[in-house]
Order: C-alpha cells, then sequence, then structure tokens
C-alpha cells in the first residue's frame, strides 16, 4: 500500500518513536538515517521528485544540461590516457538521472570510444542508450562489478548520515533526538563512540565552548567501498563543503533542512518530507582519500573546473544560437550562480 503526504510523515514518526520508547534517546545520524532512508518512507525513498522546480531543491544537472555534457568532455579526455577497452563511468546517487542524460548524449555525439554507463540509486531511472553508449543500473555499488574509468558522484556525501558534536567546556557532547509529549526533542549526552572524537583529530579541528559540528562517519566506509570496485581509474566527487581552519565561520554547525525550495532549521519536523544536507569537510574527506589508498589529483572549485572544460566557450555558443530563449539562457547563468553557492561547491579528484 502506497502511503500520501501527511499519512507518510505520520507513520514514520511512529517507528522513530517507537524505538526511542523502546531503547531510548537515539542519535542525530540514526534520526537522519531514517528520516531520509527508511524504505518507503524515507525522504529520499518515496520515489517523489526531489530535485526539481517543483521539488525542494535544484542540483547543478538540473539546471542546464552543460553541466553533464563538460564533465562528458572531461572524462573523455581522460578515457584516452588510460586507454581501457571498455571505458565505465558508476555514478552513484544518480537521482533524476539528468546528470546521466546530458553525459551520454555528449559522449554519443564527440567520443570515438564505447561507454558504459552505470547509474546507482535507490531508484534509478530508465532512459534510452545513444549510440555507443550502454547503460545500466545498481540500487547499490555493491552490485557495481570492477570496473576501470570514473567514479562520478555529484551532491552526495553531504545527504549521508551526521553526529552532531558540541563543547561545553573541556568536554564533548553529542546531540541526540528524544521524545517530549509526543514531540522530538534535541538533548545533549556522551559521545555515542569514540570514533567522534577521533574524527575531529582526523580533521584537524578544535571546537570553541559552545560550537557545534557535524561528524560524518560515512565517508571512511564509502570510501573504502569505491577503492574496492574501482579497479583502475579516476574518482570525482563534486560537492559543498569547507576546511577545517574554516570551521569557525559555522559556530552553529553547517546542517539545513531543505523544503519547497527554501532552507530553515526545524531538522525534527516533517520527518520524512523535507532534505536534512551538512556541508563535506573537504580536510577529513582527502585525509580518509589517502588512508584509503587513493591519491589526490587535485581540489578545486566546481566554477574553476567548469571552465577549464569550456565553460565559458559553451556560454558564447549559446549566446549565438540563433532563437535561443531567454529561459536557457537564465539557467545556464543560474548554474555558474550554484557553482559559486553553498559556502562555494568543489570538486574533488582522485586517482587509482
Amino acid at each position: 500500500m502506497t502511503l500520501d503526504f501527511p499519512e507518510r510523515t505520520a507513520e514514520l514518526k511512529r517507528r522513530i518513536s517507537e524505538e526511542i520508547q523502546a531503547n531510548g534517546p537515539v542519535s542525530f545520524a540514526r534520526f537522519m538515517k531514517r528520516a531520509l532512508y527508511e524504505p518507503g518512507l524515507g525522504y529520499y525513498m518515496s520515489q517523489r521528485p526531489v530535485t526539481s522546480r517543483r521539488g525542494d531543491f535544484l542540483t547543478a544537472p538540473e539546471t542546464h544540461p552543460a553541466f553533464g555534457a563538460l564533465l562528458a568532455d572531461g572524462a573523455r579526455e581522460y578515457a584516452e590516457d588510460l586507454n581501457v577497452p571498455e571505458f565505465t563511468v558508476v555514478e552513484q546517487g544518480s537521482g533524476s538521472g539528468a546528470l546521466a542524460r546530458s553525459f551520454v548524449e555528449r559522449w554519443s555525439q564527440t567520443a570515438q570510444r564505447p561507454l558504459r554507463y552505470v547509474m546507482v540509486d535507490f531508484h534509478p531511472p530508465g532512459m534510452p542508450a545513444p549510440a555507443g553508449v550502454t547503460i545500466g543500473t545498481a540500487l547499490s555499488l555493491d552490485e557495481v562489478v570492477p570496473f576501470e574509468g570514473l567514479f562520478l558522484s555529484n551532491e552526495l556525501p553531504d545527504a549521508f548520515p551526521v553526529h552532531r558534536v558540541r563543547r561545553r567546556g573541556a568536554a564533548i557532547v553529542e546531540v541526540y533526538v528524544d521524545l517530549h509529549d509526543g514531540d522530538f526533542i534535541e538533548i545533549e549526552s556522551v559521545p555515542s563512540s569514540p570514533e567522534l572524537e577521533k574524527w575531529l583529530g582526523t580533521a584537524g579541528i578544535v571546537l570553541a565552548d559552545g560550537a557545534e559540528i557535524e561528524v560524518n562517519l560515512q565517508v571512511e566506509p564509502w570510501m573504502r567501498r569505491i577503492w574496492e570496485h574501482l579497479a583502475r581509474g579516476r574518482v570525482i566527487t563534486i560537492d559543498y563543503g569547507f576546511e577545517s581552519d574554516r570551521v569557525s565561520r559555522f559556530p552553529r554547525g553547517t546542517l539545513l533542512a531543505h523544503y519547497r525550495h527554501t532552507t530553515n532549521e526545524d531538522y525534527l519536523q516533517r520527518v520524512g518530507e523535507q532534505d536534512l544536507t551538512a556541508h563535506v569537510c573537504w580536510t577529513a574527506l582527502e585525509e580518509i582519500a589517502r588512508r584509503t589508498g587513493l591519491r589526490i589529483v587535485e581540489r578545486v572549485t566546481q566554477r574553476e573546473y567548469l571552465s577549464r572544460l569550456g565553460w565559458k566557450e559553451w556560454g558564447m555558443r549559446l549566446l549565438r544560437t540563433p532563437f535561443v530563449t531567454e529561459a536557457e539562457l537564465e539557467s545556464f547563468d543560474r548554474l555558474g550562480s550554484l557553482a559559486e553557492g553553498m559556502g562555494g561547491n568543489g570538486v574533488l579528484v582522485l586517482d587509482k
């Protein structure tokens, strides 16, 4: 049986409440995991459009197809250097398929080498494969056989469940979710795992008294799975984030809820109906990548990365295109603005 909103929210709230009543307060990471990924009920599991103008937010691929096309141009050049019989791109978190669609269309138009493109998502969309391209789908990275080529993600680690920690005097405490009169509330208690303080050390973060930061313990196992499945090739992950020396800019942390193209800090409301995201800590992610065995090639801004691939030239061609619409020009400009938004999107490039 398919539930409608607000039935989904009520059912998900009931399930989380039962867990708290049975076992006591849950870490915010546990709450966030269920709010986003509870089978059939979580935000990303309900099969409703979330990345669209009718949804809750737009990512770069939905804004303009130039994003995926330019990434395809860069991948085509890298494929020539890698020189494998079949170049494979595995995109995790493919969502609506907007990135995959523009990527494979551009590849089919410009590349001589065959391409296998695998979309990894809870509900990977179906789409026709253009000439020279094979399209596959998987529900998880564990279903993907070892491959040579490119692992690609756009705004993925920011949606991993995070723990929230604060400094209180000399102590580190963690934020938990509890119940009071039937409503979710936040409480503070001792950290649920020693890994939380270890992560702060890995990131080189020293919190000021009263400050809060999100700890993403899912990045390390995710990086290990990438290393295991990528036999040889490159990793490109695109996301918004910060370096550890800039953490003081976020004394209340970076966690945000996204609902109908607005942001808020009511994390415990509209459970399963709003997105929850936290900035990536690039310092921690890069150190974890090194420990995993991946080599850091570079980290640059999204605008710089796209510019190298021909961003400005694409815009000039668009301006010279007969009968180009005002809406398309606005979409292209919006993509440029998005590259600088959310604190500045970054592109991390790794090799194996």
